[in-house]
């Protein structure tokens, strides 16, 4: 059973070692090396679907901890930095998020929940999340409800939604950032 819980929170920094392949579930099967595309690949196939992105780049974002880093594995002819399929979206995602304006130390964040998030999809391991999602738009309204009721003592910076397993560990979270002029955010900073 999964259980989805809202609670308001801020954002969290991730770890700049974190691989891949790391934020697949335990017991989820990897995937096959010649399922996985190289660091070459990555560039090439981001470029062709409109995304400006050169090596310098995105070995950048990984060391910044934006991205997840590549996994290293042996294939064909020497060890090769690695990336699943499910890398390309939230590569374009970043790239999305910069070319808006945001901050890189903001969108790191989002993009690590946003790769949990194609790595669960890309094993087949969402429908459960998606059913508990009414629940979470459900509290969501709640709590939308609560603070524009009562207010805060200090700004709500963004919403964190986890959904958890039967062991209360969090399987998937997620930030969603609070708009400047939202009711709770009026006090001064």
């Amino acid at each position: 059973m999964m259980v989805a819980e809202v609670i308001p929170s801020m954002p969290k920094a991730t770890s700049p070692r974190l691989e891949w392949l790391d934020l697949l579930p335990d017991g989820a099967p990897a995937p096959a090396l010649d399922e996985l595309l190289t660091r070459d690949e990555v560039i090439e196939e981001t470029r062709r679907h409109g995304v400006d992105l050169d090596e310098v780049t995105l070995r950048y974002w990984e060391g910044a901890g934006v991205l997840p880093r590549p996994s290293r594995r042996r294939r064909d002819d020497g060890v090769w930095a690695l990336y699943p399929r499910w890398a390309l979206p939230v590569i374009r995602d970043v790239r999305g998020h910069q070319a808006a304006g945001r901050r890189l130390r903001d969108i790191a964040p989002h993009a690590h929940a946003l790769a949990r998030a194609w790595a669960l999809q890309d094993i087949g391991w969402l429908d459960p999340v998606a059913e508990s999602l009414g629940v979470a738009r459900a509290a969501l309204i709640s709590l939308a409800a609560t603070y524009q009721r009562i207010g805060t003592e200090r700004p709500i910076s963004g919403v964190e939604i986890r959904f958890t397993d039967d062991d209360g560990e969090a399987v998937v979270r997620h930030t969603f950032p609070l708009p400047p002029d939202a009711p709770n955010n009026s006090h001064p900073h």
